[in-house]
């Protein structure tokens, strides 16, 4: 039950972050989250968070987003969560801490 409480300060502390300088929960949440979890199981609970929070931010500011801008970010993000997807499964875990 500590190890909750310690990942539930992790990711209060990281979205408190990111809510103010617009990025880093990733970066603060993925040490913690190896330290309880393999790396397969903590990257995809961290882009939960993390796309959970997006998407909160997105509704709250959609009248304010010019999709032509965006678009190019979208493709190449999917891209990349392929690319990582598939490097994640390939790659040793202590090759990854």
């Amino acid at each position: 039950m500590e190890f909750f409480w310690i990942l539930f300060l992790a990711v209060f502390c990281a979205a408190a972050i990111k809510d103010i300088m617009g990025f880093g929960m990733s970066m603060m949440l993925t040490p913690v989250f190896i330290l309880y979890y393999p790396p397969q199981v903590a990257v995809p609970l961290i882009v939960v968070l993390n796309l959970t929070e997006n998407l909160i931010i997105f509704v709250l500011n959609r009248h304010s987003v010019t999709f032509e801008k965006i678009r190019p970010l979208i493709l190449t993000g999917i891209i990349g969560v392929f690319v990582g997807t598939s490097l994640l499964s390939h790659l040793d875990a202590h090759l990854v801490k």
